[in-house]
């Protein structure tokens, strides 16, 4: 039978308060010993155990929202792109801190570009590539 974190979380808490080593309540539990570390600092800086459990349900209420980057962050790159003559991410990149002050990754940036434009060519192998000249004598290509 799979327990509840909470139960699990509940548990922890009266085990170390027993005195049992957090390696042992680790296996007890089968969670890592590290979580078991952050849930006992956690409690001890929440004050209780009522306000940690507090906490971490509402934490884990609803759906996480996806990350989007900002449009006029995409904008920017699309200019700048346009702007320096179809240059790299790490040129727009530059840019981006010299003239904004942002800090953006490459990947990001590659990834925005890549909405507009194709970056990649599309060969494709094994295609046929029309007729091969024969030789004719020996030596002659």
């Amino acid at each position: 039978m799979e327990m509840r974190q909470i139960t699990k979380i509940i548990i922890a808490h009266e085990l170390l308060e027993d005195g049992i080593n957090k390696s042992h309540i680790a296996n007890h539990l089968d969670v890592s010993r590290r979580t078991i570390i952050l849930w006992s600092q956690a409690i001890d800086r929440h004050g209780s155990l009522k306000a940690f459990l507090d906490y971490y349900n509402q934490a884990k209420k609803g759906d996480q929202q996806k990350r989007e980057t900002d449009p006029i962050l995409k904008r920017r790159i699309w200019a700048l792109r346009k702007k320096h003559y179809h240059c790299c991410g790490q040129m727009i990149q530059y840019f981006l801190q010299k003239e904004y002050g942002m800090q953006v990754s490459v990947t990001t940036i590659n990834k925005v570009i890549s909405e507009k434009y194709q970056l990649h060519s599309k060969w494709q192998k094994n295609q046929k590539r029309g007729p091969i000249p024969a030789a004719q004598a020996s030596r002659e290509v």
